[in-house]
């Protein structure tokens, strides 16, 4: 009798693999489920800090007090929760020059406890945090989540497993024994047909004769790649169909981009209007809430830059009813006074939107900056909805309602601020109408039309706003540079500033050299 039959080699090859696969669920499956588990806990309780930290972000910046105690609910309902607090962090200038960050507890829950600022995730608890970085408090949402629970589970798990390792690796003996004889041929066969399946081959069908399980293995693998082949199909026509909408989706999109590039007045037209100027127009999705606006009457011109509520699809349609509300202002009712201008089209557009007899608050509209430029003529008027506009010269000028600002002085350049009115268009129920202003200005000044995307875009190492001021200082520092140069230096600038991070709004920027 031979020794080494197929049937001892399964036999032992099988009573190889249990022992083999004992160690696995003894103590590495066990382990590696204790790290999934615990990366996962870690991650649950990162999301909590998160969204409480989005909460009270949002909270803080509206000055709603209440709402912090309600964002910072959604941790104390957690049942495994040690603490949850909100840290304030200071940086204090001392007298050598440098500067100290101090950390300071704003709020925390329980109130009896006794918190360390510089608490760290230990065995027993998850500590996780999100920034807080608004205008009233700068600092972080903490919070401490017990590992009790996760502790408890992963000892079920480990005593789950060592249980399950020993019946698996005695019906594996058992089984192999008793199945060696009759399993090796069909399983050889089997295996080499889902093999195939593997590859991608699903013309697979096995043919066997006997009754018994190794029959009905056959029966069930022959079903699974029929269901299997089934499946795939579906799956393809699913990928298809949903290929098919996207593409429909991404063309309607990309139709209506070209729709709101009609409006859009030619990067020539500007030029030929100006000489020196430029556009930065970046929009945040494929279409954009922010565009700009060029008419041109004689030696009238007029340009804008507006910022309509929302971006996306959202703010594309009310950039359209904008524009043309700006177009009737024009062209139908025969203005060119940017004041008038923008009372007209602020009633237009709030005709578009408010329905008849409802008492509801308009909620869509635009900021918008207007400016009127006539050939040979150094003075300019403007007129703003909440945006400004920004001149920098080498002379002192004042308009004729004393509202110009001086924000910066470098050398001998001057850095001046008109201000819009502070209310939009179509958003407000009471509405007053807008000041027109004139400003006389010198050849070679230069006047910047700006939406607020660029200021307001968060990004840097720090990952906090670029903010007006800095966007004003690096205007000062570019402005004698020619405004191709300009337009080159403000795009890298704020590629950079973004980094990893989202583009969070449309940004539009024109310059222009008187």
């Amino acid at each position: 009798m031979r020794l080494i039959t197929i049937q001892n080699k399964i036999i032992v090859v099988v009573i190889v693999i249990v022992l083999s696969f004992s160690p696995f669920l003894f103590y590495f499956y066990p382990n590696q489920q204790k790290n999934i588990l615990t990366e996962g806990y870690k991650k649950e309780v990162s999301n909590i800090a998160t969204t409480v930290g989005l909460g009270v972000n949002i909270a803080l910046e509206e000055q709603n007090f209440a709402g912090v105690e309600t964002a910072m609910s959604f941790a104390k309902s957690d049942e495994r929760l040690n603490f949850v607090a909100l840290i304030q962090i200071d940086s204090i200038e001392n007298k050598n020059g440098s500067k100290t960050i101090e950390k300071s507890i704003f709020t925390v829950f329980p109130e009896n406890f006794k918190l360390d600022i510089e608490v760290k995730s230990s065995e027993k608890m998850v500590v996780s945090n999100s920034p807080i970085l608004t205008e009233i408090l700068n600092g972080e949402v903490l919070v401490g989540f017990s590992t009790k629970s996760i502790h408890q589970t992963i000892n079920e798990m480990r005593f789950t497993s060592i249980i399950s390792s020993l019946i698996v690796s005695l019906l594996g003996i058992l089984l192999g024994l008793w199945l060696a004889k009759n399993i090796s041929k069909p399983v050889l066969q089997l295996r080499e047909a889902a093999g195939k399946v593997e590859n991608g081959d699903l013309d697979q069908s096995l043919i066997l004769k006997s009754k018994d399980e190794i029959g009905d293995l056959f029966v069930a693998f022959n079903s699974m790649v029929s269901q299997l082949n089934l499946t795939t199909n579906e799956l393809v026509e699913q990928k298809d169909l949903v290929e098919e909408k996207n593409k429909s989706m991404t063309d309607s999109i990309s139709y209506a981009k070209r729709i709101q590039e009609a409006i859009l007045p030619s990067i020539d037209t500007i030029s030929e209007s100006f000489n020196d100027s430029f556009v930065m127009y970046m929009p945040k999705d494929i279409v954009s809430g922010d565009f700009y606006w060029l008419e041109k009457i004689n030696d009238v011109t007029l340009i804008s830059v507006a910022d309509c509520t929302g971006h996306g699809v959202p703010g594309a349609f009310v950039s359209l009813v904008s524009s043309n509300a700006l177009n009737s202002s024009v062209k139908e009712y025969k203005l060119t006074e940017p004041a008038s201008i923008l009372n007209q089209t602020n009633s237009i557009i709030r005709s578009h939107f408010e329905q008849e007899n409802s008492q509801v608050e308009v909620r869509d509209g635009m900021d918008i900056s207007l400016c009127k430029i006539v050939k040979n003529d150094s003075k300019i008027e403007f007129a703003g909805a909440l945006n400004p506009l920004w001149i920098i010269s080498k002379s002192k000028i004042l308009d004729n309602g004393k509202n110009v600002t001086v924000n910066l002085v470098d050398e001998d350049s001057y850095f001046y601020e008109i201000k819009g009115d502070k209310q939009p268009i179509g958003r407000y129920i009471e509405q007053k109408k807008y000041l027109n202003h004139t400003v006389e200005l010198n050849s070679g000044d230069i006047i910047y039309l700006i939406s607020d995307g660029f200021a307001d875009q968060f990004g840097g190492e720090k990952g906090k706003k670029f903010k007006y001021k800095t966007f004003k200082k690096l205007l000062l520092s570019i402005w004698e540079r020619p405004l191709k140069e300009q337009n080159e230096i403000l795009q890298k600038t704020i590629i950079d500033w973004m980094g990893d991070i989202e583009q969070l709004d449309d940004i539009c920027v024109i310059g222009i050299r008187i």
